[in-house]
């Protein structure tokens, strides 16, 4: 009886807040963020909906202590703000088993084609019983999916890490015309009660969840590196049973079957005491050891990934003598060239040199500009964070796919192992 009461109390606690306990400042995705009294409304209104039940307060709670430290390892891994935690939490209530009307799937609601292009494993058709892996049910490498893929699309919009998030549910050229529809500055967030509801529901759920309701209680989950063993031998090596490994496991649709061999799987196994989960990480160690060498070099080309490139958005106006606007290209800073435009006009404009200026964009001092066409005022990347590969087309130059890309000829170059004016039928970006 005590203990129900205590249940009731808290859900009433949590859902009794007022207007006054939204804060109008916050950082929150490495940003500062504006909140009027609006969006507050906004905000207060899907928190109460997330908070109403004690009940369901509590078992996302417990999902919360399970999962988090997973994801923030997975995401301070690839320098994305451990914040996305709460994205896994709004997009499937950190449930693997997780169904979308758009039949995506998993912790963090991938479908079919991005969770390939992610290099997650997906087997034939998820409805089929014979399916053996679905790497969206799993935790850690789906993780590790969805940080890439969130730093690759801040990488296109500025840098801003509330648009990448945006561009989770929009896509990067739906979230890149919101932008410009809305007239946005990606600089300064400012959420009112016109802000995309995605953006909204993510904000509710940071203040509902915030670490400070979370109690650090186990189980605590370590992600375990195996290739062609069963849980059953998982069970054996590291005195777990299976029914726990299969409950947390759900991407090895059966349990009995062989975990594949065509890559490295991440098994994450409970523990029950800090002490229990000290003796599985010194194993794991121990089993990376023999695994090392073993990694998945295979990619997918997904053509539709092509028409984001060059991924283009409008600036503020530069403060040049001649007040040029420049753009971001691929997240580069760049310009386009007008009726007349030289070489060491455009480098002009953005104070850089005529000779940096030939080498950012792979030009010969002589080279004519094209109207209308543009070109970078900064150095591009050696890589990018890109895991589908080019085809080589009729009319494609290492130098026009590394312009179309945004990543430098030096790079791309090493990446593929290429031979100055060597063609190659795939053009990679990465070394995953």
């Amino acid at each position: 009886m005590r203990k129900y009461l205590f249940t009731l109390l808290f859900g009433l606690l949590c859902s009794q807040i007022t207007l006054a306990q939204i804060p109008s400042q916050v950082r929150v995705l490495d940003s500062d963020i504006t909140i009027t009294e609006g969006g507050r409304a906004k905000i207060l209104q899907k928190y109460n909906s997330l908070t109403r039940s004690p009940k369901h307060y509590q078992e996302y709670a417990q999902r919360c202590n399970t999962y988090f430290p997973i994801i923030q390892e997975a995401m301070k891994e690839h320098g994305v703000p451990s914040d996305f935690k709460y994205l896994a939490l709004q997009e499937s209530a950190l449930r693997a088993e997780a169904v979308s009307r758009s039949m995506a799937v998993g912790y963090w609601q991938f479908k079919i084609a991005t969770a390939r292009e992610r290099l997650l494993r997906v087997d034939g058709d998820p409805d089929r019983e014979d399916v053996d892996v679905d790497e969206r049910m799993n935790i850690y490498n789906s993780s590790h999916a969805a940080a890439v893929y969130l730093k690759r699309n801040a990488q296109y919009l500025n840098g801003s890490w509330i648009y990448a998030l945006l561009s989770y549910n929009l896509g990067l050229t739906g979230c890149k015309n919101y932008i410009r529809d809305n007239r946005l500055n990606p600089m300064r967030i400012v959420v009112d009660e016109n802000t995309h509801h995605y953006i909204i529901h993510f904000l509710a759920h940071y203040f509902a969840f915030g670490d400070s309701n979370i109690e650090n209680k186990p189980p605590y989950l370590v992600p375990m590196e195996f290739v062609n063993t069963t849980f059953s031998k998982v069970s054996t090596t590291t005195g777990t049973p299976i029914e726990n490994l299969q409950e947390y496991n759900k991407w090895l649709k059966n349990p009995d079957k062989i975990i594949p061999n065509d890559k490295i799987y991440s098994v994450v196994v409970p523990a029950n005491s800090v002490d229990d989960q000290e003796v599985l990480m010194a194993l794991s160690t121990s089993f990376k050891e023999e695994l090392k060498g073993t990694r998945n070099t295979s990619a997918v080309y997904v053509p539709e990934v092509l028409e984001l490139y060059p991924f283009i958005m409008d600036v503020a106006p530069d403060s040049t003598a001649e007040n040029r606007a420049l753009i971001s290209v691929n997240g580069l800073k760049a310009i386009y060239a007008q009726k007349g435009d030289t070489p060491e006009k455009l480098a002009q404009a953005g104070e850089i040199s005529e000779m940096e200026f030939l080498a950012f964009n792979y030009l010969t001092a002589d080279a004519s500009l094209e109207e209308g066409a543009f070109y970078y005022l900064e150095k591009s990347p050696d890589e990018i964070l890109l895991s589908t590969f080019h085809i080589w087309e009729e009319g494609d130059t290492q130098e026009s796919i590394a312009k179309r890309y945004g990543i430098s000829l030096e790079g791309l170059r090493k990446l593929n192992g290429l031979k100055e004016g060597e063609q190659r039928q795939k053009i990679f970006f990465s070394r995953n």
